[in-house]
């Protein structure tokens, strides 16, 4: 079943959280880590994360589909957030273009859907041959 998408400008508004309410509510100390599920197309999430760039966040986790290589490049070369992803990625070979590539800036494997403790090791363990 494909994801639904962000069809509009105003679905991007409506979808890109107010991180300025959360910021000033909790202090300008706090530091934000936003979740974007993925469900962004690479111009898309950079429109979205140059908004969240004022407020500095920790990262921005999946920005776009996590096997969309391509799309993720784009979005790390076009804003300045730091891109987490990783946990939809089921094997350490997903990880290769990831590693090779410096795709994001935080790797999150999720121990219980990329095959156990030993998957993550051989993923980690590939990113060794690129310095």
């Amino acid at each position: 079943m494909p994801m639904a998408g962000i069809r509009s400008k105003g679905h991007l508004r409506l979808s890109t959280p107010p991180p300025g309410v959360w910021w000033n509510a909790a202090g300008r100390e706090v530091q934000l880590f936003i979740e974007m599920h993925g469900r962004f197309a690479a111009h898309q999430a950079v429109e979205v994360c140059r908004d969240l760039e004022k407020f500095h966040p920790g990262f921005v986790e999946e920005p776009v589909r996590p096997l969309d290589v391509g799309a993720l490049k784009y979005v790390i070369d076009h804003t300045s957030v730091p891109i987490a992803a990783g946990e939809r990625l089921y094997l350490a070979m997903a990880y290769n273009d990831i590693f090779r590539d410096r795709l994001v800036n935080i790797v999150q494997p999720d121990i219980s859907q990329c095959g156990g403790l030993l998957e993550v090791k051989r993923s980690v363990l590939r990113r060794r041959p690129f310095p």
